[in-house]
């Protein structure tokens, strides 16, 4: 049950992070790994939450950041946006990211390393099958 669905969603959250797209493997840098690791543990009735739209806007290099820094600039910027628009509080929010010391909204949510987030979100996730079995069994 539980463990197996455990053991389901850290090989999803690790096979995530550590993916390699194969194509073009001569023309681009595949092998870069993420510079922002994100995960979001929301409540069962929420909708899923998309921040595409943080990159409606072409991202470019400013204010002493490249490319990289100004899009976890954008997404943490956009992050603060959306839920305050909708009011809405995740039962948690993991991250790491090489930019962490630029992040406003997201900083209190930096866990240091993407093996720290995986654990850390894990742990979430028991919180909220436990919260969900009891409500069940009510």
């Amino acid at each position: 049950g539980l463990d197996l669905a455990r053991d389901g969603v850290r090989a999803f959250l690790e096979a995530s992070v550590r993916a390699i797209p194969t194509g073009k493997q001569n023309s681009t840098a595949p092998q870069a790994r993420p510079d922002f690791v994100m995960t979001v543990v929301r409540d069962g009735q929420d909708a899923p939450m998309s921040l595409v739209n943080a990159f409606e806007k072409p991202v470019a290099p400013s204010n002493g950041l490249g490319l990289v820094g100004a899009s976890v600039d954008a997404l943490d910027g956009y992050w603060q946006r959306l839920t305050a628009m909708y009011d809405d509080a995740p039962v948690a929010i993991h991250l790491a990211s090489t930019h962490a010391d630029t992040l406003k909204t997201l900083k209190e949510y930096n866990r240091g390393s993407v093996k720290q987030v995986i654990e850390a979100t894990l742990k979430a996730l028991d919180g909220t099958a436990v919260d969900s079995g009891a409500e069940e069994a009510r």
